[in-house]
């Protein structure tokens, strides 16, 4: 049910515009895509009360990570022709240089903020190519997860080897836009996110020129591990470490690298501290905050699901299974799509959304055992 939730729409050909900095339209190329379709990310924006104003349009975007990550089930379920589609979007909105902007409108006007790059994104659509490389025997889009290690090894930071954040942003709550923008500073989650791309896709594409996986690997737990605390910092700007709390940086994603790097007393470590620093009950769940930022009781599902995961490649099943299944209760309660979060708190809105129902379908079919590890493998074949 969760899986048949994901919507995906027919994604026209038209031309496209993104934003300068004074909030005049700037033309962009028209892709070319006579079969492509592209994730509705919050299909049903308004199912429950309380959102921000206008929050309805948001019906018509779709963000590039989210089509990544539906783009996975897809293939995880042999439905290589529809995965294929939603990446034939993504391969018609790349970038020159190789990168992606962050999301786009399947319907209504062209907007599509190309210029807001995060490596983030970048990692995960280059991993959604080469697992859909690796597993369907279709080679075309190899050119497309080339640019993209070129992206990525073109925001490497020479004084610690970690991958920086990326290009343009936002200010004063959306109303003003920053398109040059570069973003110096290197987040943990982003870089578990490359490590994860380019170690697949070296082993998809043995013959392009990919930036070395493991020196990643060392230079993440190098600099971004805090022995003081046992679990991953939010990130660096090069010179200081961010030691905020964040569930995915700390515990969640950064617990999945852990293990497929070698390192499973890190995994439990981040774990840990994620589950006591932000932990809490809501209505009987046991349910994390994002960040130790956050003051509300506000429960991240997105971030939450590779909790399970974790868990469960970390050999405690039965926490694994509890996790999956108190996911399910909240599904039902809240309906599928899941919704993203547990209140409506600006940047985690309480409505259905792609990502975590994606996050949720690849989690419980490992952990309920109807598949092996698909996601982030801790050992590639």
């Amino acid at each position: 049910m969760a899986s048949q939730s994901l919507r995906v729409a027919a994604f026209a050909e038209r031309p496209l515009y993104d934003v300068d900095g004074k909030g005049g339209a700037t033309k962009l190329p028209t892709p070319s895509c006579p079969d492509c379709a592209a994730v509705v990310s919050y299909p049903d924006p308004n199912r429950h009360r309380g959102g921000p104003g206008g929050f309805e349009r948001m019906a018509n975007r779709s963000y590039t990570y989210d089509n990544a990550l539906v783009a996975l089930v897809r293939i995880g379920e042999g439905r290589h022709r529809d995965a294929r589609r939603i990446l034939a979007t993504l391969a018609a909105l790349q970038r020159s240089d190789g990168g992606w902007g962050f999301s786009f409108n399947i319907r209504g006007d062209g907007f599509y903020n190309a210029g807001y790059v995060r490596s983030g994104v970048v990692a995960w659509i280059l991993y959604a190519f080469a697992r859909y490389t690796e597993l369907s025997g279709d080679r075309a889009f190899v050119p497309v997860m080339r640019k993209a290690g070129g992206w990525l090894a073109a925001r490497r930071d020479p004084r610690n080897g970690l991958i920086r954040g990326g290009l343009g942003r936002w200010l004063l709550g959306g109303r003003r836009y920053e398109p040059g923008f570069v973003a110096t500073w290197a987040s943990t989650e982003h870089n578990v996110d490359a490590w994860f791309a380019l170690r697949l896709a070296a082993r998809v594409d043995p013959a392009g020129r990919w930036l070395s996986h493991a020196g990643l690997g060392a230079a993440i737990h190098q600099h971004l591990w805090l022995p003081d605390e046992g679990r991953f910092a939010r990130g660096t700007d090069g010179a200081k470490v961010d030691r905020v709390t964040a569930l995915d940086a700390a515990g969640t994603w950064s617990a999945l690298f852990a293990v497929a790097s070698g390192r499973p007393e890190r995994a439990r470590g981040g774990l840990t501290w994620a589950s006591r620093t932000l932990g809490f009950n809501e209505a009987g769940w046991r349910a994390h905050r994002p960040d130790n930022e956050v003051s509300e009781r506000l429960w991240f599902v997105e971030a939450s699901v590779a909790r399970s995961m974790a868990l469960s490649r970390l050999g405690d099943q039965q926490a694994a299974v509890a996790d999956v299944g108190q996911l399910a209760q909240w599904a039902c309660v809240r309906g599928v799509p899941l919704a993203y979060s547990s209140r409506w708190v600006k940047d985690f809105p309480l409505t259905p959304a792609a990502a975590p129902t994606a996050w949720f379908v690849l989690a419980a079919r490992e952990v309920g055992g109807a598949s092996a590890p698909f996601l982030w493998r801790a050992r590639l074949p």
